[in-house]
């Protein structure tokens, strides 16, 4: 009996054995890749570095449009969907700092008391777009859709992942097996276990809320850091200047946020670097996948609307930057970074215009009472205004009226609303107009030039061309009477021309 007793603890002792190392085989051979992958992205992040926007600049080099240093209102991701996990940690990290995760023993006692922390930090996390809306005053609706955005950027990425990962096991598996394709029900199945599965770096990092945010907005929510759990002030953003302001605006254009089209054409995606600093080692080229995308939008991100901001944006852009952090390594000396890529700053950008003039001409318009931009009729009326150089280069494009690009953000609404001076309308080439008046000086000057008329010859005006009285009238009822040329320009007689 005894014997039979140790034969089948022997087996059992075995049997367990066996399987264990038949579990550490799979973890550490078929698995290692795929748990190696995770150790990596537990302990090296990847950060972005920002990069500058080219400057636009005319044709004496003066500034037109140019990146300033501002501070941004950036969110934890995981704060603002509430994650379990990032509230367990935060409130742990909070009752370490007050002195309550040592001083509460007793362990039933501790994990109310964190649970009650938790329900905390959840309400403050919702009064954030509030407080926003509040002390950027703009409506709370306008931070709650960024918000949306954001989250349905994650989950549009992680679909784009699943289906690329599914489309790669389904096309391994059918074609080794010659199987169909899986039931729509098992589709289902593998979808809602995998989705939860998928882990994004967007998902651990904070996404922009609000860019361009005054100084004191940005002391506010540093001072009640801990009323915003997870809402982090960033330095060093950059906000977008027009130091000429209206009168170039039409010419440079302005920023607006990135459409979604435009980040599922053009996504940043981190290069992953060790594997390119391995192939560089081994003399072999680094794959597109190790490259990554450094000119792609992130949410949040801005790129041109109209003007050059548009027609450039490619050179304008510039690329982001990379730092890994290993944050195993706490040496003083080395930071926790392992690799560090620089941004690659924006191209500027030289017009041919003349910023000077062109603001001089616009002020012109805009001045004296408006006196230049009243008509016969009492009404205001709006102008365009082209300037070249002697050899063609396009001087001036000033249109009246304009916005201020640097307050885009906040009159965009009312500026589409305008509908009778729309001022976001290029007059001086997105509108087509009579040439009307302009022309008689050019035809004064081909009729001199093929001999024509003479300077003195005059041409009695009555009022309409010869005897039709419905065509080329004139403003004077009985006509101008003989004009010769230099009078017939400055009364601008259409029956002379």
């Amino acid at each position: 009996m005894l014997n039979r007793r140790l034969i089948v603890l022997f087996f059992a002792f075995t049997l367990a054995f066996g399987l264990l190392g038949i579990r550490l085989f799979k973890l550490q051979v078929v698995d290692a890749d795929k748990w190696q992958e995770v150790v990596r992205e537990l302990v090296h992040r990847t950060h972005p570095l920002e990069t500058y926007r080219g400057a636009i600049r005319d044709r004496n080099l003066r500034i037109m449009a140019q990146d300033v240093p501002s501070d941004e209102l950036a969110i934890d991701y995981r704060a603002m969907n509430c994650d379990d996990r990032w509230l367990n940690e935060e409130a742990r990290v909070r009752m370490v700092a007050t002195g309550e995760w040592e001083r509460i023993t007793d362990r039933t006692a501790r994990l109310r008391r964190r649970d009650e922390v938790k329900a905390d930090l959840a309400a403050k996390i919702d009064a954030i777009p509030e407080a926003i809306a509040r002390a950027c005053q703009v409506p709370r609706e306008e931070v709650l859709e960024r918000m949306h955005d954001i989250r349905n950027r994650i989950v549009a990425l992680k679909q784009d992942l699943w289906s690329r990962k599914k489309f790669d096991r389904d096309a391994s598996r059918n074609a080794a097996s010659g199987n169909d394709a899986p039931s729509r029900a098992e589709d289902d199945t593998n979808f809602d276990a995998e989705f939860r599965e998928i882990r994004l770096k967007e998902e651990v990092i904070a996404h922009t809320i609000r860019t361009s945010i005054t100084p004191e907005v940005a002391l506010y929510f540093r001072q009640n850091a801990a009323e915003f759990p997870g809402l982090i002030v960033r330095d060093k953003s950059n906000r977008r200047d027009y130091p000429f302001g209206e009168a170039t605006a039409h010419i440079t254009g302005t920023l607006r946020y990135v459409d979604k089209d435009t980040q599922d054409e053009n996504r940043f995606d981190f290069p992953d670097l060790e594997h390119a600093k391995a192939a560089a080692s081994s003399g072999a080229a680094a794959s597109p996948a190790d490259q990554g995308n450094l000119k792609g939008y992130l949410p949040g991100d801005r790129m041109g609307e109209g003007g050059v901001e548009r027609l450039a944006e490619a050179d304008l852009r510039g690329a982001r930057g990379v730092k890994l952090i290993d944050l195993t390594d706490t040496r003083d000396d080395a930071g926790g970074e392992v690799q560090h890529l620089d941004p690659i700053p924006g191209r500027d950008i030289q017009l041919t215009i003349d910023a000077a003039l062109q603001s001089d001409l616009y002020n012109a318009l805009r001045e004296n009472g408006g006196r230049l931009l009243i008509g016969k009729d009492g009404k205001e009326h709006f102008a365009a205004i082209a300037i070249l150089s002697m050899d063609g280069q396009v001087m001036a494009l000033v249109s009246y009226p304009s916005y201020d690009p640097n307050q885009i953000d906040d009159i965009r609404t009312d500026l589409q609303k305008d509908v009778w001076r729309t001022p976001l309308v290029n007059r001086a080439f997105r509108q087509i107009y009579s040439p009307g008046s302009t022309v008689k000086p050019l035809l004064a000057s081909a009729a001199l030039t093929e001999g024509v008329i003479t300077p003195e010859e005059q041409i009695t005006c009555i009022g309409h061309f010869l005897q039709r009285s419905d065509i080329f009238r004139c403003d004077a009822e009985s006509g101008h009477g003989p004009m010769s040329l230099v009078p017939a320009i400055a009364q601008s007689c259409n029956v002379y021309f």
